[in-house]
C-alpha cells in the first residue's frame, strides 16, 4: 500500500469499484493488515485493486535465483497476474 500511495480508505473505494464480491470496510481492512494475517485471496484481491500486474515472490530462504521452490512452482504468475 506505501509503494502504491494508498490509504486504508482508497484501497477500500478501490476494491469495491473493481467489483470485489466481499466488501470490506476500512476498519475491517485496518484491522487485518494491521494483525499482518490475510490470506492469500485477500491478498491477491487488494492487489489487484492497487493496480499490479504481477507479483514478484522472489528467491525464498535457502534457495538461489536459479532454483524454483514449491512456493513458486504451487503459484504460477498466471495465476497472479491481472488482466
Amino acid at each position: 500500500m506505501k509503494r502504491r500511495g494508498f490509504t486504508f480508505k482508497q484501497l477500500a473505494a478501490a476494491m469495491e469499484a473493481n467489483g470485489d464480491a466481499s466488501f470490506e470496510s476500512v476498519q475491517t481492512l485496518i484491522n487485518k493488515v494491521s494483525r499482518g494475517r490475510f490470506s492469500f485471496a485477500f491478498f491477491l484481491r487488494a492487489t489487484r485493486a492497487m493496480g499490479a500486474f504481477s507479483v514478484d515472490i522472489g528467491p525464498l530462504d535457502g534457495t538461489s535465483a536459479g532454483q524454483q521452490s514449491t512456493v513458486a512452482s504451487a503459484c504460477p504468475t498466471e495465476g497472479i497476474s491481472a488482466p
